[in-house]
Parts: structure tokens; sequence; C-alpha cells
């Protein structure tokens, strides 16, 4: 999993992996290659284009990574949290009790490259917490499957020792 870790509680963190950015990456690594192309064969390249590129460049780069951690997901003991945002964060849990099934979805791409995203549905069927963009989704789908297991079943056993 992309940024796994695990703290003293028992958490499980995860941000988006970087092979979603592989397209944009692509482009820059090609971009400086033409420019570094064009150079080498004595091409002026006019000094606003070459302003541009860079700042295409480093910008691409600095988006991908605000964006890849702007999105955190939080596995823990009896929740699920989706931590959105940088510098102002909105945090959604949802409680494991809500959760009816899970399921992950991968391209083909996404599946070559280990990839894809965990749809968590809620029990009112109409609700989907999209999971985007992490590595091995399908491990964290079963980690957080068993998460809720074993969390329905301390509660049931809370419950018949009453």
């Amino acid at each position: 999993m992309s940024s796994h870790k695990d703290s003293k509680e028992g958490k499980i963190s995860v941000y988006s992996s970087r092979k979603v950015y592989i397209p944009i990456y692509f482009m820059t690594i090609v971009l400086v290659i033409a420019v570094i192309y064009l150079i080498i064969n004595g091409f002026e390249l006019n000094r606003y284009a070459l302003i541009g590129i860079t700042l295409f460049v480093l910008g691409s780069i600095k988006m991908t990574e605000i964006h890849r951690l702007t999105n955190k997901y939080e596995i823990g003991e009896v929740t699920l949290d989706h931590i959105h945002g940088l510098f102002s964060k909105i945090s959604r849990k949802l409680d494991f009790f809500a959760i009816s099934d899970l399921d992950v979805s991968q391209s083909p791409w996404q599946r070559m490259l280990k990839f894809g995203d965990v749809n968590v549905r809620l029990f009112s069927k109409e609700s989907v917490a999209k999971i985007k963009g992490i590595n091995n989704p399908t491990r964290f789908a079963d980690i957080l499957q068993r998460r809720i297991l074993a969390c329905r079943k301390n509660v049931a056993q809370l419950r018949n020792k009453k």
C-alpha cells in the first residue's frame, strides 16, 4: 500500500499511489527530452517558451504531490476515515457497522501496475465511499474486511455477556 503506516493505535493509513500520475510524469519527461534535444541540435528556444516549460515541469510535479497528499484514508479500530485537505482538513468517518460490502475496481492498466480503487458501500446502497488510486487495493480491502468482522465479533461477544 502506498504510504502505509501502522501507528500505536493500530491505524493503517494510505495515500493515493504515485502510479496514478504516470501519464503526467511521462508528458513531463517527453517535454524535458524534447527541450534537451532542441538545445543539443542548436535550435534556439524562445526565452519565454523555456520559462513556460520550466514552470510547467515544476508545477506539474508539485501539483501531483499536493493532490496526492490531500486525500488520506485510515482504517481505525471501529471506523474508516477519509481525511481530505492540505491545510484545512475535512474528515469523514464511516462506522464499520454502516458498511455493507466492499469491492475492488481495477482497469487492465491498473491491474498491471498493481493499484486501483476500493468502493465501500454503506447499507443505504446510495452512498459509496471511493478510495481512489491506492497501491494493492485488494490487500487494503482484505485488511478493512478483517477489521470490520473483528469489530462486529467483539460487539457480539459483549452483547452475549450481558
